[in-house]
């Protein structure tokens, strides 16, 4: 998942099989959560969901509590079309976030990423501006 602060500082954030069950009734999107006791640990890999250099992950001791909102703002940080096709413009491992009319899409393919199966659907879009 992602998770935002109150500056739109966007962090990918985990959590672990066994708190599953505990925290996963905490965690509602668009609600304003307090979250203590995690561990930030260097966020690497082929894929990154956010430009972040940490991710967040939750563990047994993770509380998480409910708090007013503190923004209705929705936080997104959306790739300009420019950038995507400027093959210099953005990092190809970092995941994005894009707005956009689909026109055409390919079928699902499958693939093998650090042994775990993943599927890709590769489309193409229009910018809509």
């Amino acid at each position: 998942m992602v998770l935002a602060d109150t500056a739109g500082t966007l962090i990918h954030a985990t959590v672990k099989k066994p708190q599953v069950s505990k925290l996963q009734r905490f965690i509602v999107s668009g609600e304003w959560r307090i979250i203590e006791h995690f561990t930030l640990t260097k966020s690497t890999g082929k894929y990154r969901a956010t430009k972040h250099g940490f991710k967040m992950s939750m563990m047994e001791k993770t509380v998480i509590s409910r708090t007013p909102a503190v923004s209705d703002d929705i936080y997104v940080d959306l790739a300009n079309f420019p950038d995507i096709l400027n093959e210099a413009g953005l990092s190809e491992n970092i995941l994005i976030d894009v707005l956009g009319q689909v026109v055409s899409f390919n079928e699902m393919k499958i693939h093998d990423v650090n042994n775990k199966i993943t599927k890709r659907l590769e489309c193409e879009l229009r910018d809509t501006k």
